[in-house]
């Protein structure tokens, strides 16, 4: 099953997979539509003309490649140049996980940068109309997040969009209340009083334990997959962190978790520093320490001098000590660390990258060239090191400092882009032609029953794939249907395209279809599943 698209607050979506069902209906030769914008339509039965003019996509004055891990003047500078004027939109449906359309719902744009951060400047805010359409105009080139305004019915949702998509759907998913209860004790199972009880994300919920270490508070729980993080805290004791699934607190009016505090006298102090192998401090890189047994987790930095301190840390022997260097090191992981009573020291050296030259053009599937489009330049080398690459009025780019080894290009934003299979061997520069399924091309459909029924709430998956002298190119783009068992996809590229669909009841489907300019709209059978 494909994700729902939208967001609410929680931690780690998780999205199932591998569900079985029978192929669609639908014939092999159905063909996508090449269109100008077109708003979502109600019923099936009237068509439109292709349009063979290929829309600019936008541009960039010039090419431009940096790490996640420049410094705040550099920042800055961004921040001072950014603005939302352009030519572009975006628009979309905002639809309930039912696919009935969500009228009246705010939803503010704002510039996304490459670390993950939004801009508050110059952001734009509109509302979904009666139909749940919404547009927002004057974007310039890049990538924005759009984040609804939480309504008494639903929490806020946050999607990363592509300036230019036209097909952003955004699926507001609304929320359960569950009962939350249980008690607190030490090591030795007597119980605590004033323990802070306190469900990541819900200050509403925060509770404290009575004087026999009981508690009991309401979570909202939003009604998807995902994962709930509950936190124990009380002066002299280690915090303690349960992590609670969506999926059983979803099959549950209430539910039990009790705690267990470890007093900070049975804890051990961890020390470190960590140096380059030219034998220099780095500073300002974040240390992971993690116990899988024990489930503990601690995350710090280190300090101007390389230093890096956690105060209290549970016994174990199976920590994980984890670096992903934003500076140009490799990735730093050591296991089978013991932590025994008392302080201990640990000594970090991280390795240099090696590095090479990137150069190419960012194309799409018939070789035309994506002006201004940006995509990040991930390393397997150097996870916390990631670039990013823009294309400039032709295409074209050129990277320096590229680590050496296996690297892909990556979307952060939908529609999703990955472009794998390229290596880089150091002190060498490399060009490649990165190919992704942009284009002005579209495919509009129906899901219906068996009697015809419209299907509302089906979950769309379409991916793309495209192989070429050892690279692998592929996109997933999603979306649900709405009352009218509607589906739209926008800003695609030419050539096979396969369509996944899922709906609760019905088999699964499953075809691959052909986009180009001819114009057919498609159409999905599903079959209801037996009982």
């Amino acid at each position: 099953m494909h994700p729902v698209l939208g967001d609410a607050p929680i931690i780690n979506n998780v999205a199932e997979q591998n569900i079985t069902a029978n192929d669609a209906a639908s014939q092999p030769d159905d063909r996508a539509m090449r269109s100008p914008t077109t708003r979502p339509r109600a019923e099936p039965g009237s068509q439109e003309s292709g349009s063979q003019v290929r829309r600019a996509r936008g541009s960039a004055s010039a090419t431009t490649a940096h790490t996640a891990a420049d410094g705040p003047a550099r920042r800055a500078n961004d921040d001072a140049q950014e603005t939302l004027e352009g030519p572009l939109s975006i628009s979309g449906r905002v639809l309930n996980l039912d696919g009935d359309a969500v009228a009246g719902v705010t939803i503010v744009a704002r510039s996304y940068g490459e670390r993950g951060v939004s801009s508050d400047l110059g952001e734009r805010e509109t509302r979904s109309d009666t139909s749940g359409f919404y547009e927002i105009l004057g974007l310039a080139e890049g990538d924005y997040s759009l984040r609804t305004v939480e309504t008494a019915r639903y929490p806020s949702a946050e999607k990363i969009v592509r300036a230019g998509l036209e097909s952003a759907d955004i699926i507001l998913v609304g929320t359960i209340t569950v009962r939350l209860y249980g008690s607190v004790s030490d090591a030795s199972a007597m119980p605590l009083a004033n323990v802070e009880v306190n469900p990541a994300g819900q200050d509403r919920a925060r509770t404290w334990t009575d004087d026999a270490g009981n508690y009991q508070t309401r979570l909202q729980v939003v009604q998807k997959p995902g994962t709930y993080i509950v936190s124990f805290k009380l002066p002299g004791f280690v915090d303690e962190r349960v992590f609670l699934q969506g999926a059983d607190l979803m099959a549950t009016a209430e539910l039990r978790v009790d705690a267990r505090l470890h007093s900070l006298e049975q804890t051990s102090k961890v020390t470190g520093t960590l140096r380059s192998d030219r034998g220099d401090a780095v500073p300002g890189e974040t240390v992971q320490l993690h116990s899988p047994s024990l489930g503990t987790e601690y995350i710090v930095r280190s300090d101007q001098k390389g230093v890096f301190s956690i105060p209290a840390v549970k016994t174990g022997s199976d920590y994980r000590l984890t670096i992903h260097p934003q500076g140009a090191y490799e990735n730093y992981s050591q296991a089978g660390i013991v932590i025994g009573m008392g302080s201990q020291t640990l000594s970090v050296i991280l390795e240099s990258l090696d590095t090479g030259r990137l150069t190419g053009r960012i194309i799409d599937a018939e070789g035309y060239p994506v002006p201004g489009y940006s995509l990040l330049l991930k390393s397997n080398r150097a996870y916390g090191r990631p670039l990013l690459v823009a294309a400039d009025d032709g295409g074209y780019f050129a990277v320096e400092n590229v680590p050496a080894g296996t690297v892909q290009f990556m979307s952060q934003s939908e529609p999703r882009f990955t472009v794998s299979g390229i290596t880089l061997v150091a002190g060498t520069d490399k060009n490649v032609d990165v190919v992704i399924d942009w284009g002005d091309y579209e495919m509009t459909g129906w899901v219906r029953d068996e009697l015809s029924n419209p299907v509302a709430a089906a979950r769309i998956g379409l991916s793309w794939n495209d192989r070429s002298g050892g690279i692998h190119s592929s996109s997933l783009r999603e979306a649900v249907t709405d009352d009218n068992g509607f589906f739209r996809f926008t800003q695609l590229g030419p050539g096979p395209h396969q369509l996944d669909v899922v709906a609760t009841g019905y088999q699964r489907s499953q075809k691959v279809h052909i986009v180009d300019a001819f114009l057919q709209e498609i159409r999905v059978e599903l079959r209801k599943t037996s009982q």
